[in-house]
């Protein structure tokens, strides 16, 4: 770890306990401070960080951030705060961020996580972690609250009080005051040592998943997955998704996703807006949708290589085709449903050829599909040409 590092400082009593013992260790901080313009009592805290770092000449960066009107304001602060981080640690080439959670947010976690009945990454609050291109340091979770008011009483920190803690409008907030608050050492000292035998079982679960995921991420086998334990296909999946930045898939969503692994369809199943899961036959594959779709307008021939498919001045006779001047501008675009070429034998709907040739269903909805300026299906790559564009001499080769 450097010792240029970033300490995140709201005023309160914990961030400004955190700052005096690192400033004190004679660590290089830079200060970081988001006011969120919520409270009129913020101008406060922020006065009270910019009075400790103007004592001890400090480097200060405050973010004036714009006021969150609507939905869930924590979640959208955190952002807020975590991407001024990134910034900062961009800016200034520190990637050490200092954090003040103590050990009743360790206890406050906990309880909301069993609450919700979820399987998290850890119980309770790690001491590191990363975060995009950060490593966050917490380093008081051994610390409660009140060892942290008290020290900054005992060695004359000033701090400020956060009124919204003090109410009930939060379920962070309610679980600290109805039961944290109320908890004596040792029935913190009972839940610490509970939360230390969740995360040795956790870690043990977390090996094995990891072992089944090596053998599943190799080939996707839908078998693979059905033939595991309930909780540990579910695990697969999620570290899988983990994996492609696929989160807050409630446990309801895997089961309803091991539903229709089971199922015969060979649909889809959508996951979100970003995101599929296609069966392709035997294998399962994860799509990304946006990743199929494109729509690129040629007024000329010019050999070039895309993403999906490249034009070029050979290849079979099933990806050539002839076009003149009346064809153009041509339009190459992703196939959609629906869509037909005019052969020497009649009509062919795509998606039957499809079938018949057992393209895969991922790899269908990136298949390129050629229109003409009518926008008539001239050529689709693998079928070949429509009845009218044929020639033994193609001008043109789309080759998926």
């Amino acid at each position: 770890m450097s010792n240029k590092i970033i300490v995140a400082v709201s005023g309160g009593p914990d961030s400004m306990a955190l700052l005096d013992m690192l400033q004190k260790q004679g660590y290089d901080c830079l200060v970081m401070h988001v006011n969120y313009g919520v409270r009129d009592s913020a101008i406060c805290d922020q006065r009270i960080v910019e009075d400790y770092c103007s004592k001890y000449n400090l480097k200060l960066k405050i973010l004036n951030a714009d006021k969150v009107k609507s939905g869930n304001f924590q979640a959208k602060a955190r952002k807020i705060r975590y991407d001024f981080l990134i910034e900062l640690a961009n800016k200034y080439n520190r990637k050490d961020v200092y954090i003040a959670h103590h050990q009743d947010d360790a206890l406050e976690t906990y309880i909301m996580q069993k609450r919700r009945r979820i399987t998290p990454e850890y119980y309770g609050i790690k001491t590191n972690t990363t975060y995009k291109s950060i490593n966050v340091i917490r380093p008081l979770l051994d610390l409660s609250k009140q060892d942290l008011i008290d020290y900054c009483k005992d060695n004359n920190v000033a701090y400020a009080i956060d009124e919204t803690n003090l109410e009930d409008g939060y379920k962070r907030n309610l679980i600290r005051h109805q039961i944290v608050d109320k908890m004596n050492q040792k029935d913190k000292a009972a839940m610490l040592a509970e939360i230390k035998v969740e995360n040795k079982e956790l870690k043990k679960v977390k090996t094995k998943t990891e072992n089944l995921y090596s053998v599943f991420e190799k080939h996707k086998k839908i078998d693979y997955l059905l033939n595991l334990n309930q909780d540990y296909a579910i695990n697969v999946l999620r570290l899988w998704f983990k994996k492609s930045h696929i989160y807050n898939i409630s446990k309801l969503e895997y089961l309803n996703i091991l539903a229709y692994l089971k199922a015969e369809q060979n649909n889809e199943y959508k996951i979100n807006d970003s995101y599929s899961l296609i069966k392709d036959y035997d294998n399962l594959t994860l799509l990304f949708n946006e990743d199929s779709q494109y729509n690129f307008k040629l007024n000329e021939i010019i050999n070039k290589e895309y993403k999906h498919f490249k034009i070029t001045n050979q290849g079979t006779r099933f990806e050539g085709v002839t076009v003149s001047e009346q064809d153009f501008p041509l339009t190459i675009r992703n196939f959609i449903e629906g869509d037909v070429i005019l052969m020497r034998y009649g009509r062919k709907r795509v998606s039957r050829w499809f079938i018949d040739n057992k393209i895969a269903p991922s790899q269908r909805r990136s298949w390129p599909i050629i229109l003409n300026n009518d926008n008539e299906v001239i050529l689709v790559p693998g079928i070949g040409c429509n009845v009218t564009h044929f020639s033994n001499n193609p001008n043109m080769f789309v080759v998926k």
